[in-house]
């Protein structure tokens, strides 16, 4: 089921021509709006002050009547709306449109732009990136907007690539620079080319040059090993996508070309996040909890979409296996069987695939599973349950684990969020504060992962050694012991250091 429409009017067929382009590039529904009584030439003739199109416009309540109507357009969440400029406004007959159904809560966004960027994956397009569509206005000149139309980048660029990872290459007096969200500059314009960001790395080419980039702007050493004369020549299109240590595609004069780029994406810098959350998500980025793509906008609200992919992540860590070889033993199928029956209309994520089909995230019902939409702290906390018990970590105490506040969670998420505060991987906003409908952040995302691991490990969440753990690394030690369980069954064996009451060792 599309949630995205584009509706247009259009007298002579260019309107129609760029609704059809749209429509077509951002996977959305296509309707026309047509007159009950069609233009004609003479209709349309804005000289004549009694043509009809002229009469209509000079009447502020005309509302030229249409024929047909959008069925079910509560399904849609997205419309924009097409139509060519009359005496400075839409055409009368776009207000008969906007008025024959209610739109409250809908995004509605008017065609005035000649140009749009669009991000595709495969059958799944987005001109929002972000939250910022990067679009060229009629006077030629490259911005963004969010998704009620407000202009977030000022329309000063000659191109402006689509916002990803929080930044976007730009392009002005034909120098190409590095811009975030913000509009402020992170790479000066002083370059003859820069691609769009993948994986916290893009590719420039200064002084007849081709190297990285971090996301700072930084070259990276020994990345310059890409050479101008093979994929960066004079008839070069553009770079399609970039993976560190792994295969940069390019095209040249119209041929597809591969190349391998061998450089390490750099830890990000204390001010990317909160003080307090820097050293747990270094270590979460340490245990390769966290896709390189995602390693940035740490105060940004984690989403669903994204949130799949770092539970594959600790699911290929944990196992050692990779997602293909875990989604088969589990379920009998491949990734690509799976696929081929795909749950979800609005998403095509092999990793939401893999994370549905182990029954880790389900949709929203409807064919829907809203990728984009941001995770609450219950919410996180169901889904880290449902992590923990599939990876066998299902015996866990819950009883007397409540906070103040726990008769404001959800009923889906009561035994969650007594889980995850019993593991010690998640906690509220206060010993006795859980603040359920609080969004949840990336670097929180990260941490409670990285705690997660620590006791799938056999570790708690604050790091502390079972007792197994320590008698195993305790190979000096001085006496052996057994482990015995509260029924008093041996659980096992290992050796210790003798201590005293006091826990000092014993000299001996």
């Amino acid at each position: 089921m599309s949630k995205t429409l584009v509706a247009y009017f259009s007298a002579t067929d260019t309107t129609a021509r760029a609704a059809e382009r749209l429509a077509k590039a951002i996977g959305a529904d296509l309707h026309e709006i047509r007159p009950k009584v069609p233009y004609t030439k003479k209709d349309l003739n804005w000289t004549d002050p009694r043509s009809r199109s002229t009469l209509e416009m000079k009447d502020k309540s005309s509302r030229p009547e249409i024929e047909g109507r959008v069925e079910n357009m509560d399904q849609y969440d997205t419309i924009y709306v097409g139509f060519p400029i009359w005496w400075y406004v839409a055409p009368t007959i776009i207000n008969t449109f906007l008025e024959s159904y209610d739109l409250s809560g809908k995004t509605v966004i008017p065609f005035q732009y000649q140009d749009f960027y669009v991000r595709g994956f495969y059958t799944t397009y987005q001109i929002f990136c972000d939250g910022i569509a990067s679009v060229k206005n009629l006077n030629g000149k490259w911005g963004g907007i969010d998704k009620q139309g407000k202009t977030v980048i000022p329309f000063e660029y000659d191109a402006l690539g689509t916002f990803l990872e929080g930044l976007a290459f730009a392009c002005k007096d034909g120098k190409y620079g590095v811009i975030n969200t913000q509009n402020n500059v992170v790479v000066p314009f002083e370059h003859t080319r820069i691609t769009s960001y993948s994986n916290g790395l893009a590719v420039a080419v200064k002084d007849g040059r081709a190297f990285c980039i971090d996301r700072y702007g930084k070259e990276v050493p020994g990345s310059d090993t890409i050479s101008q004369e093979s994929y960066f020549p004079a008839g070069l299109e553009s770079s399609l996508t970039m993976t560190p240590d792994e295969i940069i595609t390019v095209i040249e004069n119209g041929k597809y070309g591969f190349a391998r780029i061998g450089c390490t994406q750099p830890l990000p810098q204390k001010g990317e996040m909160a003080d307090w959350a820097y050293e747990e998500v270094i270590q979460a980025i340490q245990h390769d909890l966290v896709p390189s793509d995602l390693q940035n906008q740490y105060y940004a609200n984690i989403t669903r979409g994204d949130f799949a992919a770092i539970v594959v992540q600790l699911l290929e860590v944990v196992s050692g296996d990779s997602i293909e070889d875990i989604v088969l033993e589990d379920t009998g199928k491949t990734l690509e069987e799976l696929a081929l029956a795909y749950p979800f209309s609005d998403t095509n994520s092999w990793d939401v695939v893999a994370a549905n089909a182990l029954g880790v995230i389900n949709g929203r019902g409807e064919g829907i599973f809203d990728p984009y939409s941001a995770i609450s702290c219950q919410d996180a906390a169901a889904l880290l349950m449902r992590m923990g018990k599939y990876m066998g970590k299902t015996d866990v105490d819950t009883s007397g684990e409540t906070f103040a506040d726990n008769a404001s969670v959800a009923s889906y998420a009561q035994e969650a969020v007594a889980y995850v505060k019993a593991l010690g991987v998640m906690n509220g906003i206060s010993e006795t504060t859980f603040s359920p409908f609080d969004t949840y952040t990336r670097q929180q995302a990260y941490i409670t992962m990285d705690r997660l691991l620590s006791v799938l490990e056999g570790e708690s969440a604050g790091g502390e050694m079972t007792a197994n753990q320590i008698f195993n690394q305790c190979s000096p030690a001085v006496c052996y012991m057994e482990v015995y369980d509260a029924a008093g069954q041996a659980i096992g064996t290992g050796s210790a250091f003798a201590v005293e009451a006091n826990w000092s060792p014993i000299t001996m």
